[in-house]
């Protein structure tokens, strides 16, 4: 079984080598198409030590990602297809671990996993919020990350290629298509992917657009009110997409706000059957708010070397124990009494050879308290 990975890019030369990093990590075959649309040689440079890897590669500009994607795939010929992002990563276990389920389930066209929201300094900030291993729930939200779904070429030749009309919610619109057409889905319960959210992402420099084809996408597949119910939500109550509430487009804000306060009257807008309002735990962490009951697990890849120190930010001064890739160690605290407060996990680089951490963190006082960031300073 071959995956064939499309890597469109896009200025994003300073993460590229940890992408491609990623990539040489996997156990499984893959053939990998690179798309870059950059106008300098800044990522062609970063491609000159990987040449060998590479069976597809196109400099210039381009249609936008969408069409990038396609064209990377329709360029190889593996029998699993995938595209990954040039500032996200993989698990080195990825590859293998979904290769075994669509080996065991033949019937399996889509498989797809967790993966970790990162900063651009590769920084835990929370899990993938909106995961789900009920399908029908693509309908009203992405509940598949993009970065952890891999689909079966054949599946994706039933229904069609990429849509290059859209560029935040192509991903969302081919799930929905192949929900649509019958396709198989399993849910892997792992992570398989760190997607890097900071300044200047796509997502984040142009929330405006993204909320305006977020909404028509609601709109063609749910319906105008529950469209507008679930974006209402999105922007003055949840905390699923924090850029959108913080930038909607100005044309909504009058209509919405007034259209709010009618349905928040009625008790429609945020009424308990909407799953969009439910908080979940994924690993022990609440999936909103990072708050932790007791204890939690968190999942790191690591490609920048074998760091000796871990450093985990809570919002309040807890009794913390602590374990990475299932060896007991001993956490420091380095923080002041005012907030908020650090602990250092010494940690002996030979415990993660594998290429990623597992660690987990418990209040011993048993309770709750709130996971702020983890981090591997010298990864």
């Amino acid at each position: 079984m071959v995956f064939s990975v499309a890597l469109p890019v896009l200025n994003q030369a300073a993460f590229m080598a940890t992408a491609l990093a990623s990539l040489l990590a996997q156990r499984a075959g893959f053939e990998l198409a690179v798309m870059d649309a950059t106008p300098d040689n800044s990522v062609q440079d970063v491609l000159a030590t990987y040449k060998g890897r590479v069976c597809y590669s196109r400099h210039g500009k381009d249609q936008g990602q969408s069409s990038a994607i396609q064209e990377g795939w329709d360029q190889t010929n593996g029998d699993i297809l995938y595209w990954l992002c040039a500032d996200d990563y993989l698990f080195p276990y990825t590859f293998s671990e979904v290769e075994t389920i669509f080996h065991n389930h033949p019937d399996v066209d889509v498989v797809y996993g967790d993966s970790v929201y990162v900063d651009a300094d590769g920084q835990f900030i929370r899990y993938f919020p909106t995961i789900s291993d009920d399908v029908s729930r693509l309908i009203r939200e992405c509940s598949i990350p993009q970065a952890s779904c891999f689909v079966r070429r054949d599946a994706v030749a039933r229904i069609g290629k990429v849509n290059p009309d859209l560029h935040f919610t192509m991903d969302w619109d081919l799930w929905i298509r192949l929900f649509k057409s019958g396709a198989k889905f399993y849910y892997l319960r792992k992570p398989l992917s760190a997607i890097r959210v900071y300044p200047g992402t796509k997502t984040t420099s142009s929330a405006r657009a993204r909320f305006s084809e977020i909404h028509r996408h609601l709109t063609e597949n749910i319906g105008f009110l529950e469209a507008l119910r679930t974006m209402i939500y999105v922007r003055w109550a949840g905390n699923l997409y924090p850029e959108l509430r913080s930038d909607a487009p100005k044309r909504y804000e009058r209509g919405m706000s007034a259209v709010f306060k009618f349905l928040g009257a009625a008790k429609i807008a945020l009424r308990k059957d909407n799953d969009v309002t439910q908080s979940k735990e994924l690993y022990g962490i609440n999936v909103l708010n990072n708050e932790v009951r007791s204890r939690c697990r968190v999942y790191l890849p690591l490609y920048g070397g074998n760091p000796n120190t871990i450093a985990v930010s809570t919002d309040r001064k807890i009794k913390l124990s602590a374990a990475v890739n299932g060896m007991p160690v001993s956490p420091i605290s380095v923080s002041s009494n005012s907030g908020p407060y650090r602990f250092d996990l010494a940690v002996d680089p030979k415990l993660h050879d594998q290429g990623y951490v597992c660690i987990d963190l418990e209040n011993t006082e048993a309770q709750s308290w709130r996971l702020l960031s983890v981090s591997c300073p010298n990864s």
